[in-house]
This record gives C-alpha cells, structure tokens and sequence, in this order.
C-alpha cells in the first residue's frame, strides 16, 4: 500500500493527536495465550481477552516512567498496527473480491469474545458479584417473610 508522505505525516499527527487522552489510561502487563508475541500492556477488559489472534494489541511491553512519553510509545504504536495491520488485513482481497483474512479474524473475535462481553453476562456479574452480597444476601430466592 502506499500512502503519499504529507497524507501519512497529516494522519499520524491526527492520529496520536486524538489518541493522546484516552492512551492515558491504567496499564497492566500480560502474556497473550498465544505463542507469537511478546508480553504486551493492555488495557482494561482486552487484558483478559486478546488472544493475539482475536483483534489488535497496541503496545510493544516497553514502559516508561514518563507517561508522555510512554503515551507517545502507545501512539506510535497505534499507528503501526493501523498502517501495518489492520488496513492491509482489511483491503487484501481474494478474487472473489472478499478479505478472507479480515473475514476469518472478525470470526474469531465473534468466537471468542461475544459470550463474554455480552449484556447477559455482565447483568448476571453485577447481581451476582455485587448486587446480593451488597444486600446482604448470598441468593436471589425470595422468600416469603415468616
């Protein structure tokens, strides 16, 4: 793919601009289940969740003190995986005109990903892990008083 050097300078400054704030988020470390990269730092629920196979991971593992310039890092970082990853897995397509590769990894990601990040389950953590206990109770039996 080729991108002009002013279009692709114009976009990584937009890019890391607008990233900037919400790349300023709670870290954590974690090994993918997958053998094919390194540790990564994901954030939030994706820890739990990247395979290395069912999506995207932004961040190499490298951390800094500074978080400007480990947040520059995770820019960089973003842009890579978007110019590198994602957009040539999107508009690589078959003869049929269809990006098998897109195709395959968003079936993956349905696969792996939809029962646990479901309104379902999250309805059902929230009575179960905060809702009950916060009552008082250890059921949702109602019974009828005495």
């Amino acid at each position: 793919m080729v991108i002009c050097e002013c279009a692709r300078a114009s976009y990584k400054a937009t890019l890391l601009r607008e990233s900037e704030a919400a790349l300023k988020i709670t870290r954590r470390q974690v090994k993918p289940k997958c053998k094919i990269a390194p540790p990564l730092q994901l954030d939030g629920w994706w820890a739990e969740a990247y395979d290395g196979l069912n999506g995207f991971a932004i961040g190499l593992g490298r951390i800094h003190s500074n978080h400007d310039i480990h947040d520059s890092r995770d820019g960089e970082d973003l842009y890579r995986v978007i110019h590198d990853e994602l957009i040539p897995l999107f508009y690589q397509r078959d003869k049929d005109g269809l990006p098998r590769g897109w195709i395959k990894r968003m079936k993956r990601t349905i696969r792996t990903l939809g029962w646990r990040f479901s309104a379902d389950r999250m309805v059902m953590d929230y009575t179960t892990k905060g809702y009950i206990p916060a009552a008082g109770g250890t059921s949702s039996e109602i019974r009828p008083p005495c």
